[in-house]
């Protein structure tokens, strides 16, 4: 939400999660339609390092799988 809210493009969600303490998707968010995503965002970013790693691994795992061409729908 918080790169559509500035339209920004993909690219800029993998740099976000890489980058755990970037203040701007939590501004976004704060002042975007669903304030309360960024408290849960928050919460999450709050978490011991290791568990905060993991949920945004598997954050950009997902995105990453949503990204890629679905099987027999490869361009060319």
């Amino acid at each position: 939400m918080a790169a559509a809210t500035d339209g920004c493009r993909v690219e800029t969600l993998f740099a976000w999660m890489a980058a755990p303490d970037d203040g701007r998707p939590l501004e976004l968010l704060r002042t975007g339609p669903v304030p309360t995503w960024a408290r849960e965002c928050e919460a999450i970013l709050a978490l011991p390092a290791q568990d905060r790693n993991c949920v945004l691994f598997l954050a950009r795992d997902a995105l990453r799988a949503n990204l890629q061409p679905a099987a027999g729908n490869e361009p060319g």
